[in-house]
């Protein structure tokens, strides 16, 4: 128990267990793909791990031996340029009987699997996933736009930001991706809102975008992780 260890006897800890991240067989196998930082924050549910790794695998370990349970691969390590390989992690929720684990992709998914097998819920979105390059107020170009931080889930609503690339520069293009939030129905996939960081004609703080700037311009999005007030059902961005 963490109670039963202080500072006397801390130096004594050993370690148990270790995993090898399955990054490393693609990283072996494929030579054209770059190895990135573990940056993935794991999530300790009823004796499991959940992680992601850098190239954007899912995985489930038991927390006390180090056995794998099972992987997920989304194969974003095929799809993305390796500037995007990292990801920082998954949510979880659970309603009743049903527990999930819902992660972004740097390939611009959101996925729904089920947390005790790994497989995608053929009942949320399309065979497991939500296309996140629809339900914005413009097409933009997927190769500018990801998902490297978790969701997050208050009630029965999936929260989802973005990543979008803001290193080219100065200054940067007007026409890059919407950095909007969005909230998705956590059984269906629906899109269910959308908040919009730039104001849109009729909506608090437009006018302070001169000269129609709000019309075109992008980014103002949210990357890392968000906290939320599941009783208030507030999310904080």
């Amino acid at each position: 128990p963490l109670t039963q260890i202080d500072r006397q006897n801390f130096s004594q800890l050993r370690v148990i267990w270790r995993w090898r991240l399955p990054d490393q067989e693609i990283l072996r196998r494929e030579e054209n793909i770059r190895n990135r930082p573990f940056r993935g924050t794991p999530l300790e549910i009823g004796g499991v791990l959940y992680t992601s790794t850098p190239l954007g695998l899912v995985a489930a370990l038991d927390a006390a031996t180090g056995k794998e349970l099972w992987v997920f691969d989304p194969e974003v390590w095929k799809k993305k340029e390796e500037s995007w390989g990292m990801h920082r992690g998954v949510a979880y929720w659970s309603g009743g009987r049903e527990e999930r684990i819902l992660l972004g992709t740097n390939t611009d998914y959101l996925y729904s699997l089920d947390a005790r097998t790994g497989r995608p819920d053929s009942l949320f979105g399309e065979g497991g996933r939500v296309d996140l390059t629809k339900g914005l107020r413009r097409p933009f170009q997927s190769s500018s736009y990801a998902v490297i931080s978790p969701p997050l889930v208050c009630g029965e609503v999936v929260v989802v930001g973005s990543t979008v690339d803001d290193m080219r520069g100065e200054p940067v293009p007007r026409l890059m991706p919407p950095g909007d939030v969005r909230g998705f129905d956590v059984y269906t996939g629906k899109q269910l809102w959308v908040f919009q960081t730039i104001p849109q004609q009729g909506e608090f703080g437009n006018n302070t975008w001169g000269a129609e700037a709000w019309k075109d311009f992008g980014n103002a999005n949210v990357w890392s992780m968000m906290s939320a007030d599941p009783e208030l059902g507030y999310v904080y961005l």
